[in-house]
């Protein structure tokens, strides 16, 4: 009885077992069938293993260049598999290779990699909170902002104060023509059309409400929201403040609250 280390196998069970080797199962299928058959010409082997000649000649050209196969230079040619133990060399030899690149790569980009793993993670920056107090220092906040403006500036002003309505459309002038857009939501059509002479009538929407918003948007990344505490129009009052921010959750949030006064809004020409 032919012990089970030695027993004989089937081309089927060679090439199960040689897929262990994560080989490509088409070739090492063509390799055994060779083996098994002896020298023949691709078309023997396009029979044996049930496949086109095209798909043979192809399996067989990849074997030959791999060192597994040797080819006759008769015409046609025949195809051979070489021995075992020739087919277990240059099996050893693509792995030793590619054991040699994987130390070369451990030692070349083994350190990058460990200090990848070491390196802290970069800190998301802060969001900034910072109080204007006094009406000209609002003021003059509002001004810096809506200067920055490269792409839009997004006013809500709603309190009856008339030098602050007067001030912030006087601020959005400052742009003109330029590449920021603006856009305004007021609560009194007449005073604001009494104030917005020369300015073009469609940036600018009314809104009945009782509640007392003054709230300025730049770039979607920055926000100005204050409170006209002192209703007289003394230019160098201490009681008005503001809150500006570029905290991205609060000015994206604030600005949702800005599209939908919008679209609550009348057009000026329609207040007047």
């Amino acid at each position: 009885m032919v012990p089970a280390a030695g027993r004989v196998r089937g081309d089927g069970d060679i090439v199960d077992q040689l897929m262990e080797l994560e080989l490509d199962r088409e070739l090492v299928e063509v390799y055994a069938r060779l083996l098994q058959i002896g020298p023949s010409k691709a078309s023997d082997v396009a029979r044996a293993i049930r496949v086109n000649r095209t798909d043979a000649y192809r399996r067989l050209h990849r074997l030959a260049q791999e060192g597994l196969v040797a080819a006759t230079l008769t015409r046609p040619a025949r195809y051979e598999a070489v021995a075992p133990e020739r087919f277990f060399d240059v099996l050893e030899s693509r792995f030793q290779r590619r054991l040699e690149q994987v130390r070369r790569l451990r030692n070349e980009l083994g350190p990058s990699m460990e200090a990848l793993l070491r390196r802290e993670p970069e800190p998301s920056p802060k969001s900034v909170f910072r109080i204007t107090q006094g009406r000209r220092a609002v003021q003059d906040h509002v001004v810096r902002l809506v200067q920055d403006a490269r792409e839009e500036a997004l006013l809500i002003n709603t309190h009856a104060s008339e030098q602050a309505l007067a001030h912030d459309l006087g601020a959005l002038a400052l742009l003109g023509d330029g590449a920021a857009a603006w856009r305004a939501v007021v609560a009194d059509g007449r005073m604001a059309a009494s104030l917005a002479d020369g300015l073009p009538a469609e940036r600018i929407r009314v809104l009945s409400t009782p509640e007392a918003i003054r709230l300025l948007i730049v770039d979607r990344q920055q926000m100005l929201q204050g409170a006209v505490v002192d209703p007289s129009s003394r230019p160098a009052s201490a009681e008005d403040v503001a809150l500006w921010t570029d905290a991205p959750a609060l000015v994206a949030s604030q600005r949702l609250l800005f599209e939908r006064l919008w679209q609550d809004a009348r057009p000026l020409a329609a207040a007047r």
